[in-house]
């Protein structure tokens, strides 16, 4: 299994080589294509796109990574810059006054889950949208700032798109303890984000 620090490390040299171009462009974004476009198809199509429209946003995404690839310098980690071009893309394709929520999986039998608002996609009023999502980045900021581990495992299922089977492999864990493991952080997450529920009261 990849360490965080070490699949960081690999995907800056493949946006590297694709900034440079050459025949090793093609190995490079054939490389990030296979980690990570299941997953972007899963989040597109988990925002209501169909699978022929979601294939066709994946293959626009990485269009936008090899045009935009000069544009990283590393202030952010390679996976999140990747992901806010995702974002970027169903922003663009997506308009609507409306606010999506994303519904981080209980498991398998429960229904219910914790419902954080999407920041890919808008509502009417711009200023209302911008308070929201910078209340709910800054209060997960606060919670990763105490429970590291725990934001990078509920990062990975609500705003990476990733499976609760997908997580237990990366966790090495099994299904049963990650489903237990992610119900754990859900709910030492809950206090943070109840701190922005006036917000959509306001909206």
């Amino acid at each position: 299994m990849n360490s965080p620090d070490s699949l960081a490390e690999r995907n800056r040299l493949l946006l590297a080589q694709i900034e440079r171009g050459g025949r090793g462009r093609e190995t490079a974004v054939s490389e990030l294509y296979n980690r990570y476009g299941p997953a972007f198809q899963r989040y597109f199509e988990r925002h209501g796109i169909d699978t022929s429209g979601a294939e066709d946003l994946v293959q626009e995404v990485f269009i936008k990574i090899v045009r935009s690839a000069n544009q990283f310098r590393g202030d952010a980690s390679p996976s999140a810059w990747l992901w806010s071009i995702t974002r970027n893309t169903l922003f663009s394709h997506q308009r609507g006054p409306r606010v999506e929520f994303i519904k981080l999986p209980q498991g398998d039998d429960d229904e219910e889950g914790l419902d954080i608002p999407d920041p890919a996609c808008p509502v009417e009023d711009q200023l209302e949208e911008e308070a929201m999502i910078n209340c709910v980045r800054r209060e997960f900021a606060q919670f990763a700032g105490k429970h590291a581990d725990r934001a990078q495992a509920l990062a990975l299922v609500a705003f990476h798109g990733w499976s609760p089977t997908e997580v237990a492999r990366y966790l090495d864990r099994t299904a049963g303890a990650t489903r237990e493991y992610l119900s754990q952080c859900r709910k030492l997450l809950q206090p943070f984000l109840n701190r922005c529920r006036h917000l959509l009261a306001d909206a």
